[in-house]
């Protein structure tokens, strides 16, 4: 087991144990709504899925709603995993992440981008398991970087991270398209999906530098 899987086990440990006792250990109720994407008023749902999505590029932290990353954080695709007692053994998952501002968020000709996509991810999944290994990768990881044609202000974009319950286990969940102008939509509806269950958003400058 990875240095990040021990340490983010042992982390969950921690807070369902503080969440049984009653503590509350979330940030949802701080945060802006618009660093937010599952926003306590959203009527997708009579109740707000217990279903927590972890995105954590770093060894000692995950990502909080509304966090800022720099081109060089993210080289490296981040460790990815799910809990919730509204997790089913039974059922699959999808996650998927995208960039809603590519090109850049003036211009954001290329939006939606692709940046990864893992179906199929087993609803046993345990808090030290990454959901790619776990589940089967339709996209894989593509670092965020910038086009070599275009040397304007590429801005801050923002990457939604959602996860979706499978209508059927086992589903053959495809995507053969250009990664840019991904459609969540209509991906959602090609494979029956229905709402997002959980989602994490983060930023990334684009104009830090990448080395």
């Amino acid at each position: 087991m990875s240095p990040l899987a021990i340490f983010f086990f042992v982390s969950i440990t921690i807070s369902s144990l503080f969440s049984t006792l009653g503590v509350e250990v979330s940030y949802q109720d701080t945060i802006p709504y618009e660093n937010t994407i599952m926003a306590p008023w959203m009527d997708s749902f009579d109740k707000k899925p217990n279903v927590t999505l972890y995105v954590c590029f770093k060894e000692d932290s995950c990502v909080v709603n509304g966090d800022t990353f720099g081109l060089k954080d993210t080289i490296e695709g981040p460790y990815v995993t799910l809990i919730g007692s509204e997790l089913n053994e039974k059922d699959h998952y999808v996650y998927v992440c995208v960039d809603i501002d590519a090109d850049n968020p003036r211009k954001p000709y290329a939006k939606n981008q692709v940046h990864w996509l893992v179906a199929n991810i087993v609803g046993s999944i345990q808090p030290y398991q990454h959901v790619a290994d776990v589940g089967k990768t339709v996209v894989p990881y593509l670092q965020p970087h910038k086009d070599f044609f275009y040397k304007g202000d590429y801005g801050t974009h923002r990457y939604y991270n959602l996860v979706f319950k499978q209508s059927i286990a086992g589903q053959n969940v495809t995507f053969d398209g250009d990664v840019r102008h991904f459609s969540v939509r209509k991906f959602v509806r090609e494979n029956n999906l229905g709402y997002p269950m959980a989602g994490v958003l983060y930023k990334i400058d684009y104009n830090s530098k990448s080395d």
